[in-house]
């Protein structure tokens, strides 16, 4: 809730974003999140190294959790001594628990131990009396953990963007077909998120999903509504320059172009007359596919170049050269 509230501060404010003096860019959510959590991360500590001083200790204890990211595992679940110590020390039991000099820690980089976002914390390990927590899980489980979790704050992250796309898009006045378009490509990235977190037996964290106000000024408004508008424009004017608006083959009918089709056709070097030709004169029977989110699509396969269309929203979606052994299995019938 405080993360919620600030962040809708900002958007009162007009602050949209961030970046950081590396050219890292923070959104107001992971920003403002990054802050209350390390800040009471550092408060908590601060009370532990209040205690362990007043106590007149030397060791400490750092915790431990599955998924820890790469620096902070080469420190979790080990004890360190603030002095520089490093050797042997025994606990409760008498067993013997290495000690390493607090200087050696990854401590002071904002990966490290108790850097940015850390959820660690530590306390005070007292010889003869304390008993030392072991780790219930390999470095092979924690790394397969934290590999998975960048994973989901990444589909958190896309989530984020797309909500925070569309909702600028309804502000600036754009086509209820692109928004639509947006919003059926946000709901395909939810539903492959659930799937991710169904395989895994992760748990979902809504508040990751959250954007908070995307109100625009009047003044941010009109500005982002010419700009849309004029790139709008040139895109339209683009898409019509490729000659494939309009074609038609049956009952599906180009209509739109995807900017990842723009991609890969520069990327693949492939003509747009080989595109046209793969459309209306396909070497194979077209045939709709049906993938596992429930998208549809038509491979048509040309002489040239290879094209998939979406014969429910006329959208090209990509493109890739035909091969020599393509076209041979096919035969160059057309």
């Amino acid at each position: 809730k405080a993360m919620q509230e600030a962040v809708s501060q900002l958007a009162e404010k007009g602050l949209t974003g961030f970046t950081a003096r590396n050219g890292a860019r923070w959104s107001p959510e992971a920003y403002t999140k990054m802050v209350i959590r390390s800040n009471t991360q550092n408060t908590i500590n601060r009370i532990q190294d209040e205690r362990i001083r007043s106590c007149g200790g030397d060791f400490i204890e750092v915790s431990s959790h599955i998924g820890a990211r790469p620096l902070c595992s080469q420190d979790q679940g080990q004890v360190f001594s603030l002095s520089g110590y490093s050797g042997y020390i025994e606990d409760l039991d008498g067993a013997k628990v290495k000690v390493r000099a607090w200087s050696s820690s990854t401590y002071g980089k904002p990966a490290g131990i108790f850097g940015i976002n850390c959820g660690h914390s530590r306390y005070m390990f007292v010889p003869g009396l304390s008993k030392k927590r072991e780790m219930d899980f390999t470095k092979a489980e924690n790394d397969e953990a934290y590999i998975e979790k960048q994973r989901q704050r990444q589909y958190e992250r896309t989530i984020r963007n797309k909500k925070r796309e569309i909702a600028m898009l309804k502000q600036t006045g754009s086509e209820p077909s692109y928004v639509k378009r947006k919003q059926n490509s946000l709901s395909d990235t939810r539903k492959e998120y659930l799937e991710f977190l169904d395989k895994t037996g992760r748990t979902r964290i809504t508040a990751n999903e959250w954007i908070g106000s995307a109100s625009l000024s009047p003044k941010a408004k009109e500005k982002a509504t010419k700009s849309y508008q004029s790139w709008k424009t040139k895109e339209d004017k683009k898409k019509q320059e490729t000659g494939l608006i309009g074609l038609k083959n049956g009952d599906v009918e180009i209509k739109d172009i995807s900017q990842h089709l723009f991609e890969r056709k520069s990327f693949r070097d492939v003509p747009y007359e080989d595109m046209a030709n793969a459309f209306t004169k396909p070497l194979n029977d077209a045939i709709i596919t049906v993938d596992k989110n429930g998208r549809k699509s038509i491979k048509y396969i040309g002489k040239n170049a290879t094209i998939v269309v979406n014969p429910d929203t006329g959208v090209v979606v990509t493109v890739w050269k035909t091969g020599k052994s393509t076209v041979k299995k096919y035969g160059d019938k057309k």
